[in-house]
C-alpha cells in the first residue's frame, strides 16, 4: 500500500488557490471521510479515471475534482491522440524513412509536436506571470492547468512530496533548448534557401 503525504496536498491547495480556502476544506473533508466523495468523483471524472481504482487516492482526486468544478483544469486530449498516432504509425513511418535521421525531421514525432505546443503556450503565459502545468493520471489521461509562475516550482515540489503524481511545468529548460534548436535550424534553412536562389 502506497503512503501519501496529505499535508503536502493541503499545502498545495493553498498555493494553487490562496484566495479560495474552500478547496483546502474540501480536500480536508475527503481525508476524514473519503467514501462520501467517492461516488461524485467517479461520476464527474469518469472519462478521466476510466477503470482505474481510486479508493486509495480520493484526496488527490478531490483536489483535481475541485479544480475541474472551478474551470481550472482540462483534459489534454492532444496528448492521448498523439500517443495513439505514434503507437499505430510511428514504426511504419520510421521504417519507410529509415535513411532519414529523426533529428532532421523533428515533426515526424507527434508527441514532440504536443510538447512543443505546450512549451510555446507556457512561454506565452509567462508574459502574464503564469506557467502551464501537466498532470498525468494513472489511467493515462493527461490534464493541464495554469500555475502562478511565482509558486510554480513549489507546487511541483508539493505534488511530488504528496506521493500522488508529478507536475510537469512548461516551458522547462529542456523545452526552451528544443525551441531554440528548432528556430536556429529554421533560420539556417531559410538562409540556405535565399543563398540558393541567388543568380549564378
Amino acid at each position: 500500500m502506497m503512503k501519501f503525504n496529505n499535508n503536502a496536498l493541503l499545502e498545495l491547495c493553498r498555493y494553487f488557490l490562496p484566495e479560495d480556502p474552500t478547496l483546502e476544506k474540501e480536500v480536508q473533508l475527503s481525508i476524514k471521510n473519503p467514501q462520501s466523495f467517492l461516488t461524485q468523483i467517479k461520476f464527474i471524472l469518469k472519462d478521466w479515471i476510466k477503470d482505474e481504482p481510486i479508493e486509495q487516492e480520493i484526496p488527490w482526486y478531490t483536489f483535481i475534482h475541485g479544480l475541474y468544478q472551478r474551470g481550472l483544469i482540462f483534459e489534454l486530449s492532444a496528448r492521448t491522440m498523439a500517443e495513439s498516432i505514434n503507437e499505430h504509425y510511428a514504426k511504419k513511418s520510421f521504417f519507410e524513412l529509415q535513411a532519414i535521421k529523426e533529428d532532421h525531421y523533428p515533426f515526424l514525432n507527434t508527441i514532440h509536436i504536443v510538447d512543443l505546443f505546450l512549451a510555446l503556450t507556457g512561454k506565452q503565459l509567462q508574459t502574464v506571470n503564469y506557467m502551464l502545468g501537466e498532470l498525468r493520471l494513472p489511467s493515462g489521461t493527461s490534464i493541464i492547468t495554469m500555475v502562478r509562475q511565482q509558486v510554480a516550482d513549489q507546487c511541483a515540489d508539493l505534488v511530488h512530496r504528496s506521493g500522488y503524481g508529478e507536475l510537469i511545468l512548461y516551458p522547462s529548460s529542456s523545452c526552451i533548448h528544443q525551441m531554440d534548436h528548432l528556430l536556429m535550424k529554421e533560420h539556417v534553412c531559410q538562409r540556405h534557401e535565399k543563398l540558393s536562389s541567388l543568380p549564378v
